[in-house]
């Protein structure tokens, strides 16, 4: 019985024993999943990064103001950014003359021939939302929405209302509201002005008076004080029926400071980007000498492109002026020491030390410089980060 017993405790030494063993097995998987769970790896591979700056950039190109006297009610003959020839008709003007009140005649007789042929318009937009709410609204009586949205409604509705009606009607109308300006001009010869192109060019209706002042003689001499006189100078446009927009070449002036002024060479081709116009190769001319703030200006000549189409003054550019080659490091990976920077790699099984030397931040990321150094990072090692501390020696497996 006493041989039973001890043996049956010596079972239960055994099983305890057992059950201690994986108990401590269990912890060490466990503890070393938790460890390597909490490292992230990321490999150091070698990237080619854009250097760019961006800013304002102000376009500079030779304009024409097209001028008329005493501008009422404008006919235009030339389409908005048509190509003309000098001596083309560009527009009809009509003015007051001798007449006191041609002009507001000619202006209301215009408003009406103006809505008539809008109607034949077949892109008016839905100022409503879809036709079947628009028809449901309608159905219990009330349209939703504000005082002004509903007024909008009600007029897009009753332009298309009108524009159902028989085209022959619209076109006889139109007729007779053309041949009343036309008695208008011959009650008054001097009641309209026709306006010629005084040279070839592109032809826009719409001017903004700056356009003798940013034109190409003006960038020989521009200084950021005289950039800032020029966009202060207001132009009275009252006269002006539009402009020509001449070709040759064209430039753009961008302000930035000294610092990143010294990026940029005399001489050299930059490609830069023009916010909604695309990219453009120019070339710098030079930079101005800094103003009292530190601030130069970068003028640069377009090569060989034609210029933007738009009518804008300034854009939002960003200049290229190099790359970068470097070893991409994520940032949450990067620690410090007095003037010291470095990352931990993984290196048989532990944490290793690496120093880095950043060349640019970008995304998140740290651009470090290749290095021949045994003792700074290397393409292609395995960099570590973890919430966790890090420290020389630290098994990673």
């Amino acid at each position: 019985m006493r041989a039973r017993s001890g043996k049956t405790g010596y079972i239960l030494q055994l099983i305890c024993i057992a059950l201690l063993v994986a108990l401590i097995v269990a912890f060490v998987i466990s503890e070393i999943s938790r460890v390597t769970m909490a490292l992230r790896r990321d490999t150091a591979a070698a990237v080619s990064l854009p250097l760019t700056v961006n800013g304002v950039g102000y376009l500079f190109r030779d304009e024409l103001p097209v001028t008329s006297v005493d501008n009422g009610v404008i006919e235009y003959y030339a389409a908005d950014g048509a190509a003309v020839a000098a001596g083309a008709p560009l527009a009809k003007v009509y003015a007051d003359g001798a007449n006191v009140g041609t002009r507001e005649a000619a202006r209301l007789l215009y408003e009406e021939l103006w809505y008539l042929e809008s109607l034949d318009r077949t892109d008016l937009p839905d100022y409503y939302g879809s036709y079947a709410a628009l028809m449901a609204a309608l159905s219990n009586g009330a349209l939703g929405g504000t005082g002004e949205a509903v007024d909008t409604v009600k007029a897009a509705l009753a332009q298309k209302a009108a524009g159902s009606e028989d085209a022959a009607v619209r076109a006889a109308r139109c007729a007779e509201l053309r041949a009343e300006l036309d008695r208008l001009i011959e009650n008054d010869r001097n009641a309209a002005n026709t306006v010629y192109a005084p040279t070839g060019g592109t032809f826009y209706r719409e001017a903004d008076g700056y356009e003798e002042l940013f034109s190409t003689n003006a960038v020989d001499s521009l200084t950021p004080g005289g950039l800032r006189t020029l966009l202060s100078t207001g132009q009275n446009t009252a006269l002006t029926v539009g402009k020509l927009v001449l070709g040759g070449s064209w430039y753009l002036a961008v302000p930035m400071s000294a610092a990143e002024a010294a990026s940029f060479a005399v001489g050299a081709d930059y490609e830069i980007s023009l916010q909604g116009e695309g990219s453009f190769t120019f070339t710098l001319q030079r930079v101005t000498d800094p103003d009292a703030a530190g601030e130069v200006l970068l003028v640069l000549c377009a090569k060989g492109e034609l210029a933007p189409r738009g009518l804008a003054r300034c854009y939002r550019v960003t200049l290229t002026y190099g790359s970068a080659v470097g070893l991409q490091v994520p940032w949450s990976a990067i620690f410090s020491e007095a003037d010291m920077l470095y990352v931990y790699v993984e290196k048989d099984g532990v944490a290793t030390r690496r120093r880095i030397d950043p060349l640019l931040y970008r995304d998140g990321c740290c651009i470090a410089a290749v290095s021949g150094d045994a003792a700074c990072l290397q393409e292609g090692d395995t960099v570590i980060s973890s919430s966790r501390r890090l420290y020389e020696g630290k098994a990673t497996v």
